[in-house]
């Protein structure tokens, strides 16, 4: 029975090969666009991780709404005496404007400290990073990404040239590697100059306050949040005032969201292959 079947359905393929053709066809985009959708959502989430991972895997993330201005410093001079943290920044950031070729470029702007370049990975092309000297001074210099130093100087080397921001001249000191874009935006359209300065510059920032911390391993992440969160909770009025992540919980978090987006785009291209399916069948059984 089977094979009078069989034998029936060959002679009518044979005998109907455009058919027979745009039916294989179908299915083969139908199968293909579900692996594509699929090999997409894996690659925009390993993509994302190493993005995540470039910048450490022992970095802790604190945001702080310190109206009151009750958040020395001092406590994470102390939290690394201890042991438990390797280095730490605070963040002060800011927007400037440039017209390059009659367009718009803008550029982000941080004051950060000395160690921010190794807190966050930071490796340079030319020139250095700021120093220990340039933050105690309170120095007009400044550290920018690639893209910065292709736009506004274009004809000449950026190292020792003059940059203004905010309507203060900066001395270009350090051009950093090419690093690209991620959730943050755009990496090489970046330029960091001391933290006073910054708070200078951009004092309705000040009262929000970011910290990139790097824990001395990555095994001791944990016990320095906890030590954080403890001081935090014991010098702001309350525990919405602040927020403390590491890279891992935002590797979860991510990893968690390309998950879903992956299904989803999976499922889109299984519904419709489905339907496909039944539209070939149909016209199979009708024809056969």
């Amino acid at each position: 029975m089977f094979k009078e079947y069989f034998s029936i359905a060959w002679r009518s393929v044979v005998a109907h090969k455009i058919r027979a053709l745009l039916t294989t066809l179908g299915v083969v985009i139908g199968v293909s666009s579900v692996i594509l959708l699929l090999s997409l959502g894996n690659s925009a989430k390993a993509e994302a991780a190493n993005q995540i991972r470039a910048i450490g895997s022992n970095l802790i993330i604190v945001r702080v709404t310190d109206r009151n201005g009750v958040l020395p410093t001092i406590w994470l001079d102390e939290l690394k005496d201890s042991g438990k943290l390797a280095a730490y920044s605070e963040i002060i950031s800011g927007n400037t404007s440039y017209v390059v070729n009659g367009q718009n470029f803008d550029v982000s702007v941080s004051g950060v400290n000395q160690d921010y370049g190794f807190v966050s990975s930071l490796e340079l092309t030319k020139g250095r990073f700021l120093s220990q000297i340039d933050i105690d001074n309170n120095l007009p210099v400044v550290v920018i990404g690639p893209k910065v130093a292709e736009k506004l100087f274009p004809l000449k080397d950026a190292i020792g040239e003059t940059m203004v921001i905010q309507g203060v001249q900066f001395r270009v000191i350090g051009i950093l590697t090419e690093r690209g874009t991620n959730f943050n935006g755009d990496l090489d359209a970046t330029a960091y100059i001391p933290i006073d300065f910054a708070g200078t510059l951009y004092p309705y920032r000040l009262n929000s306050k970011t910290y990139y911390l790097a824990s001395e391993t990555e095994d001791t992440v944990a016990t320095s949040m906890r030590k954080i969160e403890s001081y935090l909770t014991s010098v702001l009025p309350s525990a919405n005032e602040f927020n403390v992540f590491s890279q891992s919980q935002i590797l979860g978090v991510m990893n968690t969201l390309m998950g879903l987006l992956t299904t989803l785009l999976a499922g889109i291209a299984s519904i419709s292959l489905i339907v496909g399916g039944i539209g070939i069948m149909n016209i199979m059984l009708v024809t056969v």
